[in-house]
């Protein structure tokens, strides 16, 4: 009997091809430009979050006071653009999509004081480059004092059935508080993401806390519960050291705004369907 051999060969494991790369990737990437206007950069705590979870920090101050100013912007490539080859179709999507990765954006910074402690909040927009949270962070990590503390909230996808967990990055008697020790640390595989994990790896040898808050979905459009929200009230609260009666009307407040945007719809976002 002959047995012919075959001249088939095994499909290969990776197939690489050949493909144009768009232009715009082989280029030099351009860098945002971040500057921050704050003329009188003193302050105990420093409370950083993404605008995601405004509710939690907006409502701790009954009033506070704008103290500067961070700004994102882009260096001006119209020039480079005009000289490339036009192509109506795919010139026109081009322009849009960089129009939107580097759209310039300005937020404020506050500042409150809260139990004799000037309290500074930082709350970070959403921005499609990512690079944009590494330059904010190193912007505000250069002007902490030596005693200044950080306080980070960060969405996380958190599998340990905890609505919480922490990160210390020093000493964890620093934050006070007797309901922390009831919050689990946050361990791998278990990670943060977006403005405030920024802020965490920008600042080593600083105090700082970073509370991960149990949250679905993909990086800039979690969604967390309120009753997720509400335990890391009574957490800040508690850190902030506000009296009986600031505590009692900060978690109603935040209690209603959650509930509020949470009425009427159901456990699952409609984007996730």
């Amino acid at each position: 009997m002959l047995i012919k051999p075959s001249t088939e060969l095994p499909t290969p494991r990776h197939i690489i091809q050949d493909r144009v790369i768009e232009e715009r990737y082989e280029a030099s990437p351009v860098l945002p430009i971040v500057t921050i206007d704050w003329a009188n950069a003193t302050f105990d705590t420093l409370l950083v979050a993404p605008s995601l979870i405004d509710i939690i920090l907006t409502a701790i101050p009954e009033k506070a006071r704008t103290v500067g100013t961070i700004h994102v912007t882009y260096p001006d490539t119209t020039a480079a653009a005009e000289t490339e080859e036009y192509d109506e179709d795919e010139q026109l999507y081009r322009a849009v999509d960089l129009h939107s990765f580097h759209k310039p954006q300005s937020f404020d910074i506050h500042a409150f004081t809260c139990d004799g402690a000037e309290v500074v909040l930082v709350l970070v927009p959403y921005f499609q480059d990512t690079i944009v949270y590494n330059l904010v962070a190193e912007k505000v990590a250069a002007v902490l004092g030596s005693k200044s503390k950080v306080i980070a909230l960060a969405p996380s996808w958190l599998n340990n059935n905890d609505s919480l967990s922490k990160l210390f990055t020093r000493d964890e008697a620093v934050f006070s508080s007797p309901l922390l020790p009831q919050v689990s640390h946050l361990k791998p595989p278990l990670f943060v993401t977006g403005p405030s994990a920024a802020v965490v790896a920008a600042c080593p040898d600083t105090d700082l806390l970073c509370l991960a808050l149990n949250a679905e979905g993909n990086s800039g459009f979690e969604k967390i519960s309120p009753d997720v929200m509400i335990d890391c009230c009574m957490i800040l609260g508690s850190l902030l050291r506000l009296d009986e009666a600031g505590a009692e009307k900060y978690m109603r407040t935040v209690s209603a705004g959650v509930r509020k945007s949470f009425s009427g719809t159901s456990s699952t976002s409609g984007m996730y369907l």
